[in-house]
């Protein structure tokens, strides 16, 4: 099994490849949960609404558990609630 990323909470992260998806680390586990996630993250979706999502590294980048829209409404994560104004500050390192 490759090991994955390290990576912080707060930290602006990229999940796919084609469409890349600029999200906020919310939350990482210390080992990969059963269905295969490795932290958690907020990121705006198409329409600008604040999402929160489990992902995964697949062994060379973070991507999304699931190839359909999966997550939760943010502002209704408790633990994702102070990753929101890093979120809406927008990302400053790209």
């Amino acid at each position: 099994m490759t090991e994955r990323k390290a990576v912080r909470h707060g930290e602006w992260i990229k999940l796919g490849t084609e469409t890349a998806v600029d999200a906020v680390v919310c939350d990482v586990y210390e080992s990969t949960r059963s269905n295969g996630a490795d932290a958690a993250v907020v990121y705006r979706d198409a329409e600008g609404r604040a999402v929160y999502e489990e992902v995964r590294w697949d062994g060379s980048r973070w991507d999304f558990l699931y190839s359909g829209p999966c997550g939760l409404h943010a502002r209704c994560v408790s633990c994702a609630e102070k990753y929101l104004e890093v979120l809406e500050r927008g990302r400053t390192d790209a």
